[in-house]
């Protein structure tokens, strides 16, 4: 079982160089498999993958629920109001930027 592990392809590209070639060649695969087997058979203002028009940005000012993790004090979750202290298990709910920090450094989890 061990000699068959060393011939593998991802214990060949898991290293260096050959990763980032690895990783360049599966992206360029994957995309002509998806241009072959769907793609063509979309209608015209839908078959290619342009990044820029299939790819949309997230709304930061929208509202979100979350969870709070870990008692966390002076959190400023409305830029109008007051600091507030945000207790272990309470939900809340606030637009998503004034809490992204806290969601990245995991004080917080979205509900």
């Amino acid at each position: 079982l061990s000699s068959s592990l060393e011939y593998c392809p991802s214990n060949f590209i898991s290293s260096g160089i050959n990763a980032e070639y690895g990783a360049r060649e599966h992206f360029r695969n994957l995309q002509l498999h998806l241009k072959e087997t769907a793609l063509k058979h979309m209608p015209s203002p839908f078959n290619n993958l342009d990044k820029k028009k299939s790819i949309t940005a997230p709304n930061l000012n929208s509202f979100i629920f979350f969870k709070v993790k870990e008692d966390t004090n002076n959190v400023l979750i409305d830029p109008r109001g007051d600091p507030v202290d945000l207790s272990r298990d309470e939900i809340h709910i606030s637009k998503f930027l004034p809490i992204a920090t806290l969601l990245n450094e995991r004080k917080i989890n979205l509900v």
